[in-house]
């Protein structure tokens, strides 16, 4: 029996990012690497970059120390980059809002599970700040240990006073989540950034582009929220002024119009 937990668990040796074993490029960093005899990834060649003198494969689309661009291929790692920063874009709209409440503007979400496991919800995030279950969370620094899968569907995260199980489907996901903590986890103990981040802040002229896309995003998801509500209030009361002077008492609490709206949408179980 094939052991499915294998292809996912190597990581690149240049920017740490995860890699499937089949693979011999990192779609992150643009290295090209060799799978060795004893099932890890090494460099194909080496160079040193000349802004740092960090040494990093010699394919690299930039340096993972500095962040010096090395390729010439500029519009192709922009087009990396755009593709990350939707990718970052879907993470955020995909977790609860109570959870995203608790998370910092400038914290990194590494990934997100959600699926129902033995008949409840379960959701899953890990970020370079914490992990979270549900209504349960552990700082990285607090984050002692990471078990190998049991079954292939279950590990667990042992903490300074407890042990948080986390429990999947199928053993792809299982491992795919786990790779993910400890990554996060040794990332944070090393001080060192994950990769996508680095490519995040790469000087490729795209920000402004990049925040009307957000602010765009920001401003349709509202709006949908606020027709939904209005929508519900209409439905039950014949109208929806209700709704709107519920959006105005939440607002004098010191929310903002978007938040307060948010906040309603929650009690009306419209989102998470």
């Amino acid at each position: 029996m094939v052991n499915e937990v294998e292809v996912i668990v190597l990581r690149c040796p240049n920017c740490g990012a995860l890699i499937k074993r089949e693979k011999n490029k990192c779609e992150y960093c643009g290295a090209e690497l060799i799978l060795t005899s004893g099932g890890s990834f090494s460099f194909r060649f080496q160079s040193v970059c000349p802004s740092c003198g960090n040494i990093n494969e010699k394919s690299s689309w930039f340096c993972v120390n500095c962040k010096k661009i090395l390729t010439t291929d500029i519009d192709m790692l922009k087009e990396l980059q755009k593709k990350e920063f939707l990718m970052r874009l879907k993470i955020k709209y995909s977790i609860p809002f109570w959870m995203m409440e608790k998370l910092e503007d400038d914290e990194f979400v590494y990934h997100v599970f959600s699926s129902r496991i033995k008949g409840e919800d379960e959701f899953y995030v890990v970020t370079d700040k914490r992990i979270m279950k549900r209504y349960e969370e552990v700082p990285l620094g607090e984050a002692l240990s990471v078990s190998k899968p049991k079954f292939g569907s279950s590990f667990e995260v042992s903490t300074l006073d407890k042990d948080i199980v986390f429990e999947f489907d199928n053993a792809l996901d299982c491992e795919l989540f786990r790779a993910n903590v400890k990554a996060a986890i040794e990332n944070h103990d090393l001080k060192k950034k994950d990769i996508r981040v680095l490519l995040s802040q790469l000087q490729l002229g795209q920000e402004e582009k990049f925040k009307k896309i957000a602010m765009e995003k920001e401003m349709r998801f509202i709006d949908d929220l606020l027709k939904k509500l209005l929508d519900r209030y209409m439905s039950i009361y014949g109208n929806h002024r209700l709704a709107e002077r519920k959006i105005k008492s939440l607002m004098k609490e010191g929310l903002s119009r978007e938040k307060a709206i948010r906040k309603l949408a929650i009690k009306e179980d419209l989102i998470e």
